[in-house]
């Protein structure tokens, strides 16, 4: 793994709302759930579910950000003291329709194409052929809720998004879509930045440590509910996070995470 996933998760309670889930863990150790052919459905993105988080507080920052809650630090395209932020993607010369929340959209929705495997990766495993669809988030809001979700290791908040009755979800799905197995919702897509310590990069040579440079405290939570549709179960509750080492090469970061994070779940899940 070219980055480093911070925090692999363990299923767990999002309230006592919401009923028990099995415990499913995102490092390969599970049992593997998809199946070479399976029929998967993945909800797109859109701007709504896109979230840029920064401050300028450097007395924030630890070394695990914790019990902090991202909404509180919401930025927007415009706002000031956040050119540090907004920088790597207006270089990119965005076109006059585009946006840079509408950018992350459409790099992030080739997590779908992506999960399919059947493009050329850099993993030597092989990878399942999987039948991979889109929902348009329209299709099943209705049927969904906002939960407040606290990270095990940080309690770091997220906002994610799960069925509201998981039997009527399930039901509504089977009969709009009979040929899913499975259903991700992706619910939301976070950029954070200037919340984290992270560590130093650098390599060992000869028996000394040769440093190269400070990590960017540049962090991104993309969150993943994976439904069981033909047994009608929520089974996997997904936030890990990925490193951005680099600040300056967001744009080509967040490339090789979506890649990455779609090489894991075919390969893991």
């Amino acid at each position: 793994m070219k980055y480093i996933i911070l925090i692999t998760v363990p299923l767990f309670l999002f309230s006592c709302s919401v009923e028990k889930i099995t415990n499913i863990k995102l490092d390969g150790s599970n049992k593997i759930l998809f199946k070479e052919g399976d029929v998967i459905y993945i909800t797109n993105l859109d701007t709504s579910r896109v979230s840029f988080c920064y401050t300028n507080d450097e007395k924030i920052k630890t070394k695990y950000s914790v019990d902090k809650i991202l909404n509180d630090y919401k930025v927007e395209y415009g706002d000031r003291n956040t050119n540090t932020f907004f920088a790597p993607i207006i270089r990119k010369h965005l076109d006059s329709t585009q946006t840079p929340k509408l950018y992350v959209c459409e790099q992030y929705n080739a997590f779908a194409e992506l999960l399919k495997g059947t493009e050329e990766t850099f993993t030597p495993f092989k990878q399942k052929k999987l039948i991979v669809k889109q929902i348009d988030w329209d299709e099943i809001s209705d049927f969904l809720k906002n939960e407040y979700y606290y990270r095990p290791d940080d309690s770091l908040q997220l906002e994610i998004s799960i069925p509201n009755n998981i039997g009527t979800f399930c039901d509504n799905i089977k009969s709009s879509y009979p040929d899913a197995k499975y259903l991700i919702i992706q619910s939301n897509v976070y950029l954070t930045l200037n919340f984290f310590e992270l560590n130093e990069s650098g390599f060992w040579s000869r028996g000394y440590y040769i440093e190269e440079t400070d990590y960017d405290d540049g962090i991104m939570i993309a969150p993943k509910i994976v439904v069981d549709i033909k047994n009608t179960r929520m089974i996997s509750i997904d936030v890990r996070s990925y490193k951005i080492k680099n600040w300056n090469n967001l744009i080509r970061t967040i490339d090789e995470i979506i890649r990455e994070d779609a090489e894991f779940y075919n390969l893991r899940f």
